[in-house]
């Protein structure tokens, strides 16, 4: 039975919505590499393979959690992921209100497990969309990727250069902000369809 929808809950709508969400994880994934010679090499009063065992194992985590993200969830997705890994992705723009080593790999991993773990749920979700256009959706949701990396690696060798960690805390807003937008398109209320009752996505 047909049903009108809110502007805001249509599949197009939730569509954009998860695609910035790739847009915004991968970002937080990118901020690290051009910080790491000088800025947290001084930050951290480290040198630069110190810095670089955290950043690396945090990254090597993005992948390695994607898999078993996959083969352990449940089957019609956990939706309130996509209102919680924002939020975690996000902890790596809170690097610099520590020096301490071991609280900022802390703060690397939290990190790297919401960018691991937004990433089978959120593209389940755009799969859920619409059948018809399924390829077209996710192929748009994937080219958030790696245009919110290089984003990421953009603002935060500026960022670095100019202020070093000086407010870096505040990259934290957009993560908020995308999170708290999940709510009112639907996202976070979604599950696994049976194919006859998806929608097609319409551009």
């Amino acid at each position: 039975m047909s049903h009108s929808q809110s502007p805001l809950q249509t599949p197009v709508a939730k569509l954009i919505v998860l695609t910035l969400l790739h847009v915004c994880v991968d970002f937080y994934g990118g901020l690290l590499l051009p910080l790491a010679d000088p800025t947290l090499m001084n930050h951290l009063s480290v040198k630069l393979v110190g810095v670089m065992v955290i950043i690396s194992s945090s990254a090597m985590l993005v992948n390695v959690i994607q898999p078993f993200a996959g083969a352990f969830l449940p089957k019609q997705g956990l939706p309130v992921l996509l209102l919680i890994c924002p939020l975690m992705a996000a902890a790596a723009a809170l690097i610099g209100l520590s020096s301490d080593y071991y609280v900022v790999w802390a703060m690397l991993i939290v990190s790297a497990l919401g960018i691991g773990l937004l990433h089978p749920e959120a593209a389940l979700a755009v799969q859920n969309l619409g059948a018809a256009k399924a390829g077209m959706a996710t192929s748009i949701f994937m080219s958030g990727g790696f245009f919110g990396f290089s984003m990421g690696a953009l603002v935060a060798g500026w960022w670095g250069q100019e202020m070093g960690l000086k407010w870096f805390w505040l990259l934290v807003v957009p993560g908020a902000l995308l999170a708290a937008l999940t709510v009112p398109v639907g996202l976070t209320r979604e599950h696994a369809r049976s194919r006859h009752d998806q929608v097609e996505v319409r551009g």
